[in-house]
């Protein structure tokens, strides 16, 4: 239950965050969300391939719990984004250690 509500406070926000980030803040168009996005995917997939090459790890919810916290540090650091190329570092940064 504890990982639900968190993967809903820190999802619910990651969801929110970057077209408004985008938009609004940087004053970017769609090329640069899509961008932000493909950034988030691509280190989820890179995530994924080093996770399974690494296997499971000895202290799984300690890991998981750090890897939460991280990601919300990462979320609050992609609010304060000075730019496109920044957001997607952090988007990668977040979606990855969700991974």
């Amino acid at each position: 239950m504890k990982a639900a509500l968190a993967n809903l406070a820190g999802l619910g926000s990651y969801t929110v965050l970057p077209p408004t980030l985008v938009r609004h803040v940087l004053g970017d168009g769609p090329v640069a969300l899509g961008r932000v996005y493909a950034a988030g995917g691509a280190a989820g997939v890179a995530a994924s391939l080093v996770a399974g090459r690494l296997g499971e790890p000895k202290h799984l919810l300690e890991t998981m719990w750090a890897a939460y916290g991280l990601s919300g540090l990462m979320v609050v650091a992609l609010s304060r984004a000075p730019d496109a190329i920044a957001a997607g570092a952090l988007s990668a940064a977040a979606a990855g250690l969700v991974v």
